[in-house]
């Protein structure tokens, strides 16, 4: 099993864990206090804050603010460039305005607009925090934005430390600034808070769990389904992901191990949540699906019915069955001329009687 980056951090993993769950759900309990409470702190050390339902309202927003502003340059950073559509980049370029180098976003142009996102949001001071590549873009821009969904708010930077710790590790340290306002008069730092459907989760009891989330990524590093180099998969989205796609479902990746919630910082039960999340979206998916599954289900509980069907018939009805899902390249394999438990009984002398 691979084991979550953080844990050395702490002389106490689960005390650590403990504590940083704990905050998450008092902060979770009173979310808009806290929200208001960073705008007002924050608007006093001259930043701004706008509010976003989702991140194509985001997206209207930058492209009104450099519009607004007559800005020349944009440069987003990487962690940002993931949640905003991808459609962004060519909008800005449309309206004039050159991309900047990622490797270097720092330029002389003075009429920039620098995108990256904040790591957390500190109510009781208004400072907004920063971690990893978004470093460098706040120095960069005229126009600064930084990108936070509504949950990266904390009440103290007393917690801070303990948060940041589940970021890093002993031979990668995770680099952070804190940002008390703008550098200048001159210049405009602006905070995006994004609801994402946040809220929606809040009613549920089990649900409102993800709000606590702090993307800090130990869910993805400890999955076995992002070891092969493949595909990202992040439990996260899987579970607020629509349960009705055109495409298969990401939640039918999962291979339920429960890596995930062991590694959770925050001791989210994500196991329980996709297993839920997989009951709700079989519930949408067409009547020939239901009655694969029931047959499936049958086979397994009534095995003398199933072990009475010879091996190239099962193979064949198999094949009926999941030949859909199973795909066109892929060919199923041979199944025994015998069950497992006639073979067992054989092998047991538990039946005389010649199979």
């Amino acid at each position: 099993m691979t084991r979550a980056s953080y844990l050395t951090n702490f002389s106490n993993p689960s005390l650590a864990r403990k504590r940083a769950s704990y905050i998450r759900e008092i902060t979770v309990s009173n979310l808009e206090k806290h929200l208001k409470d960073f705008e007002t702190n924050f608007s006093k050390k001259g930043g701004h804050v706008i509010w976003a339902a989702t991140y194509d309202d985001v997206q209207n927003e930058i492209i009104r603010l450099a519009e607004k502003f007559s800005l020349k340059k944009f440069n987003i950073s990487g962690k940002a460039a993931t949640k905003l559509p991808q459609s962004l980049s060519g909008k800005l370029e449309n309206l004039g305005l050159e991309i900047i180098g990622k490797k270097n976003p720092i330029t002389e142009e003075k009429r920039v607009l620098s995108i990256s996102e904040a790591s957390f949001l500190i109510s009781e001071s208004g400072n907004a925090i920063t971690t990893g590549d978004a470093l460098n873009f706040f120095a960069a821009g005229q126009v600064t934005i930084l990108i936070a969904d509504i949950n990266k708010v904390i009440p103290s930077g007393k917690d801070l430390p303990l948060f940041l710790d589940f970021f890093h590790s002993a031979e990668k340290p995770q680099p952070f600034q804190i940002l008390s306002g703008p550098l200048s008069p001159a210049q405009r730092l602006i905070v995006i808070l994004v609801d994402g459907g946040k809220t929606d989760l809040l009613p549920d009891p089990l649900k409102r769990q993800l709000a606590s989330c702090i993307d800090c990524m130990q869910c993805v590093s400890v999955c076995p389904i992002n070891q092969d180099g493949r595909v990202i998969q992040f439990p996260v989205n899987s579970i607020i992901t629509p349960d009705k796609v055109n495409v298969q479902h990401p939640v039918y990746s999962c291979t339920l191990c429960g890596n995930c919630t062991l590694a959770c910082p925050v001791k989210i039960d994500l196991q329980t949540l996709l297993i839920m999340k997989r009951k709700d979206v079989f519930a949408t998916e067409s009547k020939k699906k239901h009655f694969i599954a029931n047959i499936f289900r049958l086979a397994m509980l009534k095995t003398n019915i199933s072990n009475k069907i010879g091996g190239k018939l099962k193979k064949w009805l198999l094949g009926f069955l999941i030949k859909e899902t199973w795909g066109k390249r892929g060919g199923l394999p041979d199944s025994t001329p015998r069950s497992f438990n006639q073979l067992w009984k054989v092998v047991n002398n538990y039946s005389t009687r010649k199979l």
